[in-house]
């Protein structure tokens, strides 16, 4: 018989596993994780209550996200959809967590400039 953990878990917007990957498997990356969605489930049982969702916004409008280190979250229920703070989101009861992959910049090869010689 399933049943829901009453404790709330603790998570933050961002992941680190590099420390969990196999030595062997590494690259030059780093494994770094965005949260971008959190499902809460609120009710007495699995059975009964209400789910809805917090959802990190990529662009609002025809505009993109100016930042990924300041986001924009809205709260996605049945009825309505509503900005929240991040702090709202982080303190909620999660029941399922979202995260993406970071892409990291790819590092640029250095190329090393002499002056002319004059010759």
């Amino acid at each position: 018989r399933p049943y829901e953990l009453q404790e709330r878990v603790n998570f933050e917007d961002t992941l680190d596993i590099t420390k969990f990957i196999d030595p062997g498997h590494l690259k030059d990356d780093e494994y770094k994780y965005r949260l971008v969605a959190v499902i809460v489930h609120s009710g007495p049982t699995l059975r009964e209550g209400h789910n809805f969702a917090y959802v990190r916004a990529s662009q609002i409008g025809c505009q993109q996200q100016a930042s990924h280190d300041d986001p924009t979250w809205f709260c996605a229920s049945d009825e309505s959809i509503t900005e929240v703070s991040l702090k709202e989101v982080l303190e909620c009861q999660a029941y399922i967590l979202f995260y993406e992959r970071v892409e990291q910049p790819k590092a640029k090869p250095v190329v090393e400039e002499h002056p002319p010689t004059g010759h």
